[in-house]
Order: structure tokens, then sequence, then C-alpha cells
């Protein structure tokens, strides 16, 4: 087999181009300290430390979770507990004042005031610039200077993934729990809650009805109870009343203005328990002028006319100490207690929030140790990696120097291999 010269000299092109690759991988991984530094040296490896290091940016995320979850549940805790400890506070208050033992209304409703108020601030606690308790409207306070929810504030969960399928609610909201809104949307069905709309009521001594009259109130599912109300009845009498029927529902007077300025009393009426799948319906038989009196507490089931349907104020916390401070103030021990026993259900899902914040926050400890363990193996793996991947200089040097000298043979042997072969050409040409 007869081999041409254009193949003899095909074969050392590539022989020194391959050198010259080599030498220049060589020189590269001397200049870098290592064998990998592009996906072609080693795609096997490569792709192998790019998914560990993936899962370590991954890993480093879901514990950066971890630390903003933790921070807003230690918030979220520290601030439950201090509301348990200001609902103990109104508890003692109203326990004396129910038993007599204490006869300063004056000063027992300025001691819940202060209780409210910072009830208020509780409730508008904020991490950096976060609103922790107002749902998805964090930019802006959860409940209003006079005790009532804000309006941008919503009762919505906020969920953080905190490791691969591992999502966790870290919020708790106001809405429900520390307050309510005297604004909500009406005709909302069933109605648990009732709140009679703002009548310009300044006092609970005010009238609120001229002719008196009668309420049929029932709760779905359930037969009307008939509730006789005197001629003249102000917001207590009415709130008594209902009351003292055991129509299934139970009703308390209560400021709509937490701060009181200015006074704004209305009637709140809920089922008793508060269930949200009990819809109240009230008619009214009476002789007071439509849209006044009696008249503005007919409902029907999840249609309100002169009720708003909202969240039942006596299973808030400020709602509760509404009702209990206003109790007070009119030394009516049927509403004292009353508001009492409204508090002890209030204290206790406040307590009952809490347990589950705490047992969010022990989900979020042992997720975060899991990482930490997850973290340390893919960096060990990492590691190994690296470390064979990792160049020895001494080697690198030698193995340069040797390439160089065959690099320089190769060209020698081929820049005369080249000659001879002109040369030989140019003879054969001149002789013919």
């Amino acid at each position: 087999m007869r081999i041409t010269t254009q193949a003899m000299y095909s074969q050392y092109t590539a022989n020194i181009q391959n050198l010259m690759n080599s030498l220049d991988q060589t020189e590269e991984q001397i200049g870098t300290g290592q064998k990998l530094n592009k996906p072609s040296d080693n795609p096997a490896v490569v792709a192998s430390i790019t998914t560990e290091k993936g899962q370590l940016s991954s890993i480093a995320g879901y514990q950066n979770a971890c630390t903003s979850a933790t921070t807003l549940l230690n918030a979220t805790n520290t601030a439950l507990g201090t509301l348990s400890s200001l609902i103990s506070s109104a508890q003692s208050i109203g326990s004396d004042a129910a038993s007599g033992s204490t006869s300063n209304q004056s000063t027992d409703a300025s001691e819940l005031n202060n209780i409210i108020q910072t009830t208020i601030g509780i409730a508008n606690t904020q991490v950096g610039d976060t609103y922790i308790f107002s749902g998805y409207g964090t930019n802006a306070p959860a409940v209003q200077t006079n005790g009532t929810l804000s309006g941008t504030a919503t009762a919505d969960n906020i969920s953080m993934q905190i490791n691969t399928g591992t999502p966790i609610n870290v919020n708790v909201t106001a809405a429900g729990l520390i307050a309510c809104s005297t604004t909500a949307t009406v005709n909302t069905s069933p109605n648990s809650g009732l709140i009679t709309n703002s009548g310009g009521f300044t006092s609970p001594s005010d009238v609120f009805t001229t002719n008196g009259g009668s309420l049929a109130i029932s709760v779905s599912p359930g037969a009307a109870t008939n509730v006789t109300i005197p001629v003249g009845a102000n917001l207590f009498g009415v709130s008594d009343a209902i009351n003292a029927a055991n129509s299934g529902v139970r009703a308390a007077v209560f400021n709509a203005n937490g701060n009181g300025i200015p006074a704004d009393y209305r009637i709140m009426i809920s089922s008793a328990p508060s269930s949200p799948a009990d819809a109240i319906t009230i008619s009214a038989t009476t002789a007071d002028v439509a849209g006044s009196g009696l008249d503005t507490l007919t409902v029907a089931a999840g249609v309100g006319l002169g009720v708003t349907s909202a969240a039942s104020p006596d299973m808030t916390v400020i709602g509760t100490l509404g009702i209990l401070k206003t109790a007070i103030e009119q030394g009516d021990s049927a509403a004292i207690q009353s508001a009492l026993t409204s508090l002890r259900s209030v204290s206790t899902g406040v307590q009952s929030t809490q347990a589950d914040v705490g047992a969010r926050l022990s989900t979020i400890a042992q997720e975060s140790q899991n990482l930490t363990s997850q973290d340390t193996d893919v960096t060990n793996t990492l590691s190994s990696q690296l470390m064979l991947s990792s160049t020895d200089l001494a080697a690198l040097s030698a193995e340069q120097e040797q390439q160089q000298t065959s690099l320089q043979s190769l060209e020698s042997i081929s820049s005369s291999f080249l000659k001879t072969n002109l040369f030989d050409f140019l003879f054969s040409a001149s002789s013919g």
C-alpha cells in the first residue's frame, strides 16, 4: 500500500494539533489548579459537581426560609403570650367587678381601656416592615386605632416552603381572633354573628326602642323563641332580654370604637356557641318606625337588613374586652358574667393558637436540622469530587515539559520530512 505525501502531511498535522491541545489543557490546569475547567474535560464528573452545587443552593434557600419563618413565628408566639397575660388581667378585673369586691367602675373601665389599647398595639406588631397579623396586607396595620379590623387586613394564611414538599404557614391573622370588622359585607349566608349598624348611640343607656314589642329569634335548625322587649328599652335592656330568653343566641353591647372616641355603641347578636353553620333569623313585631328601633333587628337567614353580618365580636380579644368594659361601666352584673364567659372562650382560642404556633416552630426546627445534615452530606460529596479534580502541580509541570519536548521533536521531524519530499519532487521534475 502506497502512503501518499498528503496522507503523511495530514497525520503529522493531526499529531501536532493533538499535542498542542494537550499542552494548552495542561497549561490551563496549571493556571487554575483544577483538572476540570470546562464540561468537555470530564462530562460525567462536571455534571455531578453541577448537580451537587445546585443542591447546596436549594438547601441554602430552604435554610433562609427556615430562618425567616422562625423569626416571624417567634414574634407571633411572643405576641400571643402577651395577649394571654392581658386576658388574664382583664378576667381578674371582671371577676372582682362581678363579685362586688371592687366598686370603682371608672378605674376598672380605665384599666380595661389600657388593656385594649395595648392589645391594639400587639395586633400591629411588626417584624421589619411586615405587619405579622395582617394576612396578605402585610404593609399596613392589622387593626385600626378604634380597635376594629383594618380594611387592608385579610384572613389568609401565608405559606413558606422550608424543604422539598414541606410548606408551612408562617402567620396568624388578627381577623376573627384579635379583632372583628363592623363593616363586613351584608347578605352573606349564613349569619352566625350580627352587629347592628351605627345608630348614633353614645351611651348604652340611650333608648333603643321607643315602643318596644317582640322579637322572634331562631337559629337554624331550631324553632323560634319569642322575646318580649319593653317600651323604652335601652341597648342593655334589649341585650339582657335576649339573653334571658335563652333563644339560642347571645347578645352584648359594645363600643364599635375601641378607643371610645367617638362612642359608637351597638348590639351584637351571635349563635351560642358560635358556628359558621348557624344561620340566625330574627323578625320583629313593633310599632317602631320602619328602619328604626326593633325594626332594625329584622334579619332573614343570611340576609341582613339593619344588621351587618360579621365575625362575632365576643369571639375576638378586642371585641370581648370592649364588651366587658361596657358592662362594667354600666354596672350590669349579668352582662359582666356573660363577658367573662366569652373571655374564657377567647383565652382558650389564643392559647390553642399559641400551641399551634409552637408546633410549627418545632417542625421548622426539625426541618432545619434535616437541612443541616443534607448540607453536610452534599458538601462532603462535592469536596471529594473537587479534590479528585484538583491538580498535582509537580506532576503537571513534568507533563508540560514532556509535551513541549514531544511537540518540538514532532515539529522538527515534520519539517525535515516535508523538506525532503519537496526536494524529491523538484528533482524528479527536473530530471524528467
